[in-house]
Order: C-alpha cells, then structure tokens, then sequence
C-alpha cells in the first residue's frame, strides 16, 4: 500500500538523518504547488510517482524547471505499457471526433 511504501521510505530518511515529506494528490494544480514551494523552503530534492501526469502535465514539468531541484521520476507500474495503451485511446478519441 502507499502508507507502507511512505512508512519504509520515512524509517530509510531517519536512519539517514534526513526528513522526509510525502504528499499523495490527483490535483495537478496542488503538486505544481508544491513543487513551486519546494524551490524556496530548503527541500533538497524530490522523488515524484506523477502517474498520468507523466505523459499530460507541461505544467507540472515546468514547475520542477522552474525549482531548479534535482528529481527522480519512480512508477508503481510498466510505464511503458500504459504509454502504448495511452496512445491508442488518443487515437480512438481522434478518431471519434
């Protein structure tokens, strides 16, 4: 579960000496947010599951631009298959319309 992975990630910070801070949004506009206010309040880096957001959200890759923050990009998933599968139903969509 997500409060399992935030739990094993949060006991890897401490044993590290360092604080971790987890955020789960569907909200586009509240991570863009956050990842604004992470360029400013002494967050070193950031480590991001943007699901969806990975393959629709300028946004969201302006905002880690704009932060000027190293970040690493993790998935729960085959990203891979779901940008094929992403691909066919912009084309069905387009294809509808």
């Amino acid at each position: 579960t997500l409060e399992e992975i935030n739990h094993a990630a949060a006991e890897q910070c401490a044993s590290a000496r360092a604080r971790l801070e987890t955020l789960q949004s569907n909200s586009e506009a509240e991570l863009v947010d956050r990842v604004q206010l992470a360029g400013a309040d002494g967050t070193r880096f950031i480590v991001i599951n943007p699901a969806a957001f990975t393959h629709t959200s300028v946004a969201l890759r302006d905002a880690f631009a704009a932060a000027g923050l190293p970040f690493i990009e993790v998935h729960l998933s085959n990203v891979l298959a779901l940008a094929s599968c992403l691909l066919y139903f912009i084309y069905q969509r387009t294809k509808l319309q």
